[in-house]
């Protein structure tokens, strides 16, 4: 677990302000701040992950040294505080189409959001109205996974002017995942770990029986913000449990304006969010910040204004006593 002591994100703005008002580098907005402090935060974030990788393949090949494990597991230390196991829900998304249409006529319905989980059992799912039109008789095209994507109709009349479809059920493979997902480390339907596969290969796994996935070794692809099992769990009613790494929360210098204007640290702003990375992360955020500034800083410098800071309270400290 991260161990916060202090309140980061204010302690970095001072910091920050004092280096670039000593520099005369003119000064920046809360908003500005808050900017810089997001993608500071995130570069740091995704490093630890680009080293940890590193070590790890480095331990694996031989390539240590005695602070390599300690390392590594100050950064599993940190990972860890991100990571979450939620149970996820089946995604409900409704179809977005587009129409053919020939001579004012609209012939045909292509869906075009994918249709992920999208079953070829869409009869009555295609409504048409029109002055003239009832009883319109369809065929229909699927994808290779079995989706359908394309509705063209058959018969039924003249004048149809509009076309709505929806489908016949929900997904029962397709799950969304949360909002703040960074990293999928495990999936997990029932007892049984559902293993990750690239799309392109699904096509030629699914051919074979003895490539297919079963409800003993199943598959999951990723496809944007949801994940989609194979085969159907639909019938099965066992829940599916996401083991993840969640993104750190964006921080945020919440402040009040005094009488002159001025912002001032306001730790009880309901919108006050300090950073989520560990405190000797200090040093690296502030120069990550003056950086974006346009002022390249070293990190004796940080550590110069912070002694000078702790030289001030224990002369205030003692000037009290």
């Amino acid at each position: 677990m991260l161990q916060i002591t202090i309140v980061l994100i204010n302690e970095v703005r001072q910091a920050v302000m004092y280096i670039l008002a000593k520099d005369n580098n003119g000064n920046i907005t809360p908003d500005e701040y808050n900017r810089y402090a997001h993608t500071a935060q995130m570069e740091v974030f995704t490093e630890y992950f680009q080293l940890y990788n590193l070590y790890k393949n480095r331990m694996k090949l031989g390539r240590i040294y005695s602070g390599y494990a300690d390392m590594v597991k100050q950064m599993e230390q940190t990972i860890n505080y991100f990571s979450l196991n939620v149970p996820i829900a089946k995604a409900v998304t409704p179809a977005t189409f587009a129409t053919t249409i020939v001579s004012g006529i609209r012939t045909a319905v292509t869906i075009t959001d994918g249709g992920a989980g999208y079953a070829p059992s869409i009869a009555g799912a295609v409504v048409i109205a029109g002055p003239t039109g009832s009883g319109a008789s369809i065929t229909y095209t699927t994808d290779s996974l079995g989706n359908v994507n394309t509705v063209t109709i058959v018969s039924g009349g003249t004048l149809y002017t509009t076309v709505s479809l929806s489908i016949a059920s929900a997904s029962s493979t397709s799950y969304n995942l949360p909002s703040d997902w960074y990293l999928i480390d495990v999936v997990n339907y029932g007892d049984v770990e559902v293993m990750p596969i690239a799309h392109g290969k699904l096509k030629n796994l699914l051919r074979s029986n003895l490539t297919a996935p079963t409800l003993e070794y199943p598959n999951y692809v990723l496809r944007g913000n949801s994940i989609t099992i194979y085969p159907d769990t639909g019938t099965t009613g066992d829940p599916v449990t996401l083991f993840y790494v969640r993104y750190p929360r964006t921080p945020n210098w919440s402040y009040s304006l005094i009488t002159n204007g001025e912002p001032i640290f306001n730790i009880n702003d309901p919108l006050y969010q300090d950073f989520e990375v560990p405190e000797s992360e200090f040093y690296k955020l502030v120069i990550k910040i003056c950086q974006y500034c346009g002022v390249q800083i070293r990190e004796e410098q940080v550590v110069q204004y912070t002694s000078q800071q702790e030289q001030i309270t224990e002369n205030k400290n003692v000037a009290t006593t």
